[in-house]
């Protein structure tokens, strides 16, 4: 037997159809459940927009699942992602179907809101904003994370090395940042260094959604991470708030010690404009690294020094690639590129050196890899094909030396060696 109809389902087919075949856009409709829209790109193809959850007018008594269905007809580029809006302000933009995240109400003040969405494609296309009225109730936020001070990790076994995964430009809520999670959970680490970029503007709802929240994506080291910020984390705030917010008040730069190695995690971005020697960070690093005495240490931020991406290297931060080769740096780690770059050894002027500072570039962790721009003498290893498996960095740090390897989520090896450790300052 044909199962009936609805008149609701029947009407959403009926509008589809004309509204592809007048090349108009239309709005939601009415008492249509669940809302949908309808446009025609300028290319052709015909895009059906419909928000299954929450409910049209919906009351939200607390955090909610939001979800949206896109349907294409015609000879259409690749969708790209959904946006969505509260009250017109931006929310999180999810890259992969099921167009799906967690709306955290708690975030937002009780009352009406208007929920958006709308579906852009890779040649340029943005449908119009579908919205959806709901209500929110007054729910109480949960308590705020502690303060944030740099976590130890986890011991290593007595005489085995320690243990740190490493990599950046991942947290997009996409099935290859899952995957790389579960790569990283697989070595049990002692320590996680997430070098910055939550996707795609760093909002809250992309940190509790994408970076996560109760063991989810990264989330499930958090008790082991000390991350560092990235570019898109500045996107929506000029201080990058839902960022450190979300780690408790997490400082720009900081450092820490673990057995023999010395950790610094600074910020290099562009946004917070510290390049110059007379900034407060430089003159924080220069008199960190002067104290250290630690025959290890390794530095990490986002932007790499040395890069041949089509993102250009954080040249005005080079005075702080002097401090590291003058005060004896065993390894600098960087994202930002969406590629795995390795470099020889640096010295302070950029230059080949045995005893200077080597460079590993991993924006590996959930993007799709981009490609190299140029070639350069001085890059030991690197690859940038875009379809090469996401990975991470696997490094195990002894008293005198480190290991490293590039790992994919296949398992395959793609990059490893070892660096010697030559004393603090």
């Amino acid at each position: 037997m044909t199962a009936p109809v609805s008149l609701a389902a029947a009407l959403v087919a009926i509008l589809a159809l004309v509204f592809g075949l007048t090349g108009a856009d239309s709005p939601p409709v009415a008492g249509v459940s669940p809302p949908c829209s309808f446009s025609v790109a300028p290319q052709g193809f015909r895009v059906t927009l419909c928000l299954t959850a929450p409910a049209d007018h919906a009351i939200l008594p607390g955090p909610a699942t939001v979800h949206a269905r896109v349907a294409v007809a015609g000879a259409a580029p690749e969708v790209d992602g959904v946006t969505y809006s509260l009250d017109g302000s931006y929310l999180l933009y999810d890259e992969q179907s099921p167009y799906t995240f967690t709306l955290h109400t708690y975030l937002f003040p009780p009352g009406p809101h208007i929920l958006s969405a709308r579906v852009s494609f890779s040649g340029g296309y943005d449908s119009p904003p579908l919205e959806l009225p709901v209500t929110f109730a007054d729910t109480p936020a949960p308590p705020p994370p502690p303060p944030f001070t740099p976590t130890a990790g986890t011991a290593p076994a007595p005489g085995a090395p320690l243990v740190v995964a490493a990599g950046g430009d991942g947290a997009s809520g996409m099935t290859r940042e899952q995957q790389v999670a579960g790569l990283i959970d697989s070595w049990r680490p002692n320590l996680f260094l997430y070098l910055g970029d939550v996707y795609d503007n760093g909002s809250s709802e992309e940190m509790l959604n994408f970076y996560g929240e109760h063991g989810s994506f990264f989330s499930r080291f958090r008790p082991i991470t000390n991350p560092t910020v990235g570019n898109h984390e500045y996107a929506l705030s000029s201080t990058a708030a839902p960022y450190v917010d979300y780690w408790g008040g997490i400082p720009h730069y900081y450092s820490y010690d673990i057995g023999a190695w010395h950790f610094v995690s600074l910020d290099d971005t562009a946004e917070y404009g510290q390049g110059a020697v007379t900034s407060p960070q430089y003159r924080w690093l220069a008199d960190d690294l002067a104290r250290n005495t630690a025959p290890c240490t390794l530095v990490y931020y986002h932007r790499p020094f040395f890069t041949v991406d089509a993102d250009p290297p954080a040249t005005e931060y080079n005075a702080y690639w002097q401090l590291f080769a003058a005060n004896h740096v065993t390894l600098a780690l960087s994202g930002h590129a969406h590629n795995y770059q390795r470099w020889q050894p640096l010295g302070a002027d950029g230059s080949v050196n045995p005893a200077g500072v080597t460079e590993l570039v991993a924006g590996t962790t959930g993007q799709w890899l981009s490609p190299f721009i140029s070639t350069d003498p001085r890059m030991a290893a690197g690859f940038d094909n875009h379809s090469t498996n996401p990975g991470a960095l696997k490094l195990q740090l002894s008293d005198d030396h480190a290991t490293y390897q590039f790992q994919d989520v296949s398992g395959q090896v793609r990059d490893h060696g070892d660096v010697t450790c030559r004393g603090g300052s």
